[in-house]
């Protein structure tokens, strides 16, 4: 009863825009069960247990009946919204995040419940060690000059592309330090390679990098990112944009160079798939897992297309996953991602409708916990 309550209050002291967000993970859920018909796109099977694990999905505590009725005025005023859409962009602007169709009961996902008590777990390890509050960025080898010489004006600031990706995990982990360490070669490091079959670029065996990187976490590392230019295989497949191994604490991302031709310019494409893979990965050294329960940064993917496809932003599972670790304010860290996001695209070039589809996004959740 005593923990009962202590995660209680652990929730009732984020302020009412964060809960406002959270919530809408059971109101999101619940009105997509009861209302298959209308939505088939975010339809899927719901028992009772499911509805009693829903309210667990982001908080710590099962709501009361009043709340519970308060969502269901709600959730029918969104259902009888939604009927009248005509087309699914429509009702994609309807919600800011989607429910994916459930193949398993909702219990099946890591909730947040589920994630923290892993996560509380791990911490017992560390309570006599000094706080983790960092995470680095280690850059691997050498680069062409294409990456090297990239200098993005902002704000007064010169950045280049890793200070750049410094920067924008800066926001997107607010609260915990982000910090570059200088590059290091990995040629004595005996790590497997081989040529590709698709396209015969080189390429290294990714989970070979793992143990060797942990050696490189200080004692106030959360997790360190090797970033390399050359592709990456896991053992038993083709391709991976990165990958990431808890136990070790680190992680590996690659430009992806294996999907696409020699480059000559650093586009938002390429932006955008590196800011994608080094969140994501990230994420799972927080000890998220790939997230079933709405469109979200953290879906799993089985190509890379799929992987760019999905959203840069978290849904609200994985949001509160993330921001009990870095205890960031909600509202804060959307604003500086869109602040941040607006400046960097007027540099780039190339397509940027990801971008620009994120940075709507954001202005419109903005407005969602604001009002």
């Amino acid at each position: 009863v005593s923990g009962h309550r202590f995660f209680k209050r652990k929730l009732e002291r984020l302020p009412a825009y964060a809960k406002k967000l959270f919530e809408l993970s059971k109101l999101y859920l619940t009105s997509a069960a009861e209302n298959s018909n209308d939505c088939k796109s975010q339809s899927f099977h719901m028992t009772e247990s499911d509805r009693d694990n829903c309210v667990c999905v982001t908080s710590c505590h099962k709501l009361h009946r009043p709340v519970l009725d308060k969502w269901s005025t709600m959730r029918n005023a969104m259902i009888g919204r939604s009927e009248q859409c005509q087309a699914s962009n429509e009702l994609s602007s309807l919600y800011l995040f989607t429910p994916l169709k459930q193949k398993h009961p909702l219990h099946c996902g890591q909730t947040f419940i589920q994630w923290k008590a892993t996560f509380d777990v791990q911490q017992l390890a560390y309570m006599c060690a000094p706080s983790r509050n960092t995470i680095y960025l280690q850059p691997l080898d050498s680069f062409p000059e294409v990456i090297s010489q990239f200098v993005l004006p902002i704000s007064q600031l010169y950045l280049s592309l890793f200070q750049l990706l410094q920067g924008f995990c800066q926001i997107f982990f607010l609260g915990v330090e982000v910090v570059l360490l200088a590059p290091v070669s990995s040629t004595n490091w005996n790590i497997r390679s081989r040529l590709s079959n698709s396209t015969g670029r080189p390429q290294l065996c990714v989970n070979d990098f793992f143990p060797l990187l942990r050696l490189r976490v200080p004692n106030n590392g959360i997790g360190i990112v090797g970033i390399l230019w050359t592709d990456l295989y896991p053992e038993g497949f083709n391709f991976v944009l990165g990958e990431a191994s808890v136990y070790h604490k680190s992680a590996v991302v690659s430009f992806g160079v294996d999907t696409s031709e020699d480059m000559t310019q650093v586009s938002g494409v390429l932006v955008w798939r590196l800011f994608k893979t080094l969140t994501h990965e990230i994420c799972h050294l927080l000890g998220l897992t790939h997230c079933e329960f709405f469109s979200c940064a953290m879906n799993e993917s089985i190509s890379i297309s799929q992987a760019m496809s999905q959203p840069l932003v978290l849904c609200p599972v994985c949001l509160r996953k993330v921001q009990h670790v870095c205890g960031f304010d909600v509202l804060e860290r959307y604003t500086k991602l869109h602040h941040f996001l607006l400046n960097v695209t007027k540099q780039l070039d190339g397509d940027l409708s990801q971008f620009n589809q994120t940075i709507q996004w954001l202005h419109n959740c903005i407005l969602y916990v604001t009002h």
